[in-house]
């Protein structure tokens, strides 16, 4: 890999770039003529970001892997019925900028909450040096 991308990829250097990815979305979805481009990429943009924190991720084993896959699986059949019923989260629905969806849920969003848990857990565990909060 050369130093460039390593440099941006370096676990230092990640949450600080993690910052600019989001601010440079923020942008493309605030004005009006990127807006169509911002909702092309953003299930690849998703995509990139939970390969990148995986990739990070220290403490691999199978404990690990069955969480992250129940936590995938569980959060998709809760939007899939979240989406179906209005029940859940209230009446919502997806476009198309997630991609590929199974009854009007992306395939995708498994991995967003994913990402939402990990960081989540990752800012409490920090913010407390307790990994259980």
């Amino acid at each position: 890999m050369n130093s460039h991308v390593t440099k941006l990829t370096s676990e230092r250097e990640l949450p600080m770039n993690f910052i600019r990815f989001y601010s440079v979305g923020l942008l493309l979805f605030i004005i009006p003529f990127t807006r169509e481009l911002f909702i092309s990429i953003t299930a690849l943009s998703l995509l990139l970001v939970i390969g990148i924190v995986l990739y990070y991720h220290r403490e691999w084993n199978v404990k690990t892997v069955l969480l992250f896959l129940f936590i995938v699986c569980a959060s998709f059949l809760l939007e899939m019925a979240g989406t179906a019923t209005g029940e859940i989260f209230g009446v919502y629905f997806y476009e198309r900028g997630l991609g590929f969806k199974i009854n009007g849920t992306p395939l995708i969003i498994g991995l967003n909450w994913l990402f939402l848990v990990y960081a989540s857990h990752d800012i409490a565990n920090r913010i407390s040096g307790n990994a259980f909060i």
